[in-house]
């Protein structure tokens, strides 16, 4: 084959004028637009020339990727038939039952009630001040230096425990991964809520610092 037709002008150009691809749609290992008609496609694109409509759900000001969906909606679609975000742990078990396994693993983990759980959870994430998702709940966190995660072999984070003084605030998702980054040395240094996050983790340094000499007190008394 000495001659292509574009797909973008509809001229036959000699094969010469295309660039090679690995595209599974071009059999010929030719690309389906010559060159300057991919060279003048590229520049538009990058320019910001040609933008993809945005996102059908409310509130989304992502680019569509499919079906009229940005990409975390498509694939959410795609899985459970809906877009909207579900809790599924209490669509499984109910409110009470919930609420009992949900007691029990703020017990055996953290130490704490599930009254008092709620009670830290009044004012959204303590560092942001938001609950973005409500069909989440926020994560407890605590001081990793004091009870170090434990993971099983399949790299789950179930087993491990806290002693209960370690235990600082409670945040939602994002913040919770930032204050990670922070501790272990990896967060820039323009990143929005750092002043914050150094903050919180100085305040509850000295708060965890503070009940760890009470409670030895406590048991040198007894």
């Amino acid at each position: 084959m000495k001659n292509k037709t574009c797909t973008k002008c509809n001229q036959e150009l000699s094969v010469k004028m295309f660039y090679k691809t690995k595209n599974k749609y071009c059999p010929d290992g030719l690309d389906y637009y010559c060159k300057e008609c991919r060279k003048i496609s590229s520049l538009k694109s990058h320019r910001g020339g040609v933008r993809k409509p945005e996102c059908t759900v409310d509130g989304c000001e992502r680019l569509n990727y499919a079906k009229t969906y940005c990409r975390i909606h498509y694939e959410r679609f795609h899985r459970k038939g809906t877009v909207e975000l579900q809790n599924n742990i209490k669509k499984t078990y109910g409110k009470a039952k919930y609420d009992e396994v949900r007691r029990e693993h703020l017990k055996s983990k953290f130490k704490l009630t599930l009254e008092e759980y709620y009670e830290m959870c009044k004012n959204n994430c303590e560092i942001c001040g938001e609950n973005p998702y409500e069909h989440k709940i926020l994560h407890v966190d605590h001081d990793h230096k004091c009870c170090p995660v434990k993971y099983d072999k399949y790299g789950r984070t179930g087993y491990f425990r806290t002693c209960g003084l370690c235990v600082r605030g409670v945040l939602c998702n994002k913040c919770n991964t930032a204050v990670g980054k922070y501790e272990r040395g990896l967060m820039r240094d323009d990143y929005p809520l750092r002043d914050k996050i150094i903050i919180y983790v100085t305040k509850y340094n000295q708060l965890i610092s503070d009940r760890i000499e009470s409670y030895d007190k406590e048991q040198g008394t007894r």
